[in-house]
């Protein structure tokens, strides 16, 4: 039986370059799940990289929409 993914999910933030938006790619252990742009969550850019189930869609909106987990 293979173990089941990790449920966590971090966050690493990419070089800003000049003029562009804050970009940071979130990962589920190992596995890229999704690149945002902007930190405003009404005009931020969500780029899914990756399908997740419904429970982990879930926490993975949780764990974005939470501040402090972007500023890791």
């Amino acid at each position: 039986m293979e173990p089941s993914p990790s449920r966590s999910f971090s966050v690493r933030a990419l070089p800003i370059e000049p003029g562009d938006l804050e970009k940071m790619q979130v990962f589920q252990g190992d596995a890229l799940i999704a690149e945002i742009r902007g930190t405003d969550v009404e005009t931020r850019t969500i780029t899914p990289v990756r399908e997740l189930d419904p429970s982990d869609e879930d926490s993975f909106y949780r764990f974005i929409d939470n501040p402090s987990s972007l500023t890791k």
